[in-house]
Order: C-alpha cells, then structure tokens, then sequence
C-alpha cells in the first residue's frame, strides 16, 4: 500500500512542476498541454516501463533447456517464497549483473547478464537471486 502512495506522488509531483512550468512559460494553455501530457507520460512509465528497461539492455528470454540450472534455482526461490515465476531474461553483457523489473509478482522479470551466469556457482547464484 505505501508503494502505491509513493507512486501516486511521485507521478503528482512530476504532473504539478510540469503544470507550473507550463504556466511560466505559455500561460494557461501550455498549463493544459503540460497537465495532460505530463499523465501521458507517468501511464506510460507505469505500464511499459519494464518493457522499456528490457528492450534498452537487450534482454532475450534465457533459453530454459540450455539454462535448466538457472531455472530450478529461481523455481526453487519461488516455491520457499510462495510467489509466481517470473520471466528470465538474459542479456549479452559480460560484466556481472542481476535486475528484476515489473510492477508486481504477476508482471516481474529477472535479467540476468551473460557474465554473472558465467561466473557464479550455484550458491552464489541463489544468495544473488
């Protein structure tokens, strides 16, 4: 719930300085116009923001016949924590990294680098994961 409230403020902040910076320099019309499109914005961040992260880093869904290991680890993760499984994604970095993207457990996706799955054993990857 405090999630949702910060969310709801951040995007009413972003939507207040642009108002105010529409009135400064248009008068009320560009008020308007950077109201409405100060909303477009923060509904497109809040829905394809993830898709826009993933795209940016390359990431491609992670090969689960290749990678089985990968997958029972987070399959493992998620049965202890009782949540859905989440996309895996990899992408072709070789500096070693891990990110999860998505609104909730339901849209989550996990991006993992080339490198940290080259270079990592299994208990490292799951104290990672």
């Amino acid at each position: 719930m405090i999630s949702i409230l910060r969310i709801i403020l951040l995007f009413g902040l972003f939507s207040f300085i642009n108002t105010v910076l529409g009135v400064l320099i248009g008068g009320e019309e560009w008020m308007y116009f950077a109201f409405f499109l100060s909303w477009m914005i923060n509904l497109g961040l809040y829905f394809f923001a993830d898709k826009l992260v993933i795209s940016l880093s390359g990431g491609k869904t992670l090969n689960q016949t290749a990678s089985q290991e990968i997958y029972a680890i987070i399959k493992e993760l998620c049965s202890k924590m009782v949540l859905p499984m989440p996309k895996i994604l990899v992408t072709p970095e070789m500096q070693a990294n891990v990110f999860a993207v998505g609104r909730g457990p339901a849209t989550a996706s996990i991006v993992l680098t080339r490198g940290i799955i080259n270079s990592l054993s299994r208990q490292e990857m799951m104290a990672v994961l």
